[in-house]
């Protein structure tokens, strides 16, 4: 995808030199929607080292810490390679999920959805109403937590009210709702450079909101499209993920 996609149309548009290319492609410092992939991979890799010392809920707590404090200041400090310290930012993320599904009788499973939903707001508000007091040791501290803490709250949000739903809603029975699951990987990897024709085409012409969904909707029509065609192959299917 990165060869035969984004480095081509991103090259294109951006006129990005070969040094440029390397550090975000090959080097992967931030290789546009590919730094998730880098991300989860990573994560896999240290969660895999790490998974004899998270049998203990003190013992993951103070690694998750550790591992995000790492990221933050190291993130700083030196280059993303094979965005590392974007993983380590994501590892404590990524460990309360697997908590959340080992322990199905945690508080957290206790505490009503729309406390969840309406800490993470408050955390998202707080952290916009002290963004430009950072220059406040206190204020850059508070801006801090709140981030942080709408990061955490808002993973616990969706995956609470996603639980929610799907308790409730017959989604193996919607076909567009099946068609987007089994397409979603595609839809992911070919999705951002799509928007970027349409931002070069419509920005300071229409409204922004217009622009916006006009972004959403051919964005997802074409890579939809680009999905259905790679489907049809065994070798495409293969390239983009799929195991057959």
């Amino acid at each position: 995808v990165a060869i035969v996609w984004i480095i081509p149309i991103t090259y294109t548009l951006f006129s990005y030199s070969s040094e440029d290319i390397i550090l975000k492609y090959v080097l992967c410092t931030s290789p546009s929607q590919l730094w998730f992939l880098w991300m989860l991979f990573d994560v896999f890799a240290l969660v895999w080292l790490l998974c004899k010392w998270l049998k203990n809920d003190l013992i993951t707590i103070g690694i998750s810490c550790v591992f995000w404090l790492i990221g933050y200041v190291f993130g700083a400090l030196f280059p993303n390679i094979f965005c590392i310290w974007t993983a380590f930012n994501y590892l404590p993320f990524f460990i309360l999920g697997m908590k959340l599904r080992e322990k199905k009788d945690c508080l957290l499973y206790r505490i009503p959805v729309r406390v969840i939903v309406f800490i993470q707001l408050v955390c998202f508000c707080v952290y916009q109403m002290t963004s430009d007091l950072t220059g406040i040791i206190i204020f850059k501290l508070i801006n801090l937590i709140s981030f942080y803490g709408a990061h955490v709250f808002g993973a616990l949000m969706a995956f609470f009210v996603l639980q929610c739903f799907a308790s409730k809603v017959e989604w193996k029975k919607n076909k567009v709702f099946m068609f987007l699951s089994k397409n979603s990987m595609t839809i992911y990897l070919f999705h951002q450079q799509i928007i970027y024709f349409t931002i070069l085409w419509l920005n300071g012409k229409v409204n922004p909101y217009v622009n916006s969904l006009i972004n959403f909707g051919v964005a997802l029509f074409l890579s939809c499209l680009i999905s259905i065609l790679l489907m049809k192959f065994k070798v495409t299917r293969i390239l983009i993920g799929e195991k057959n």
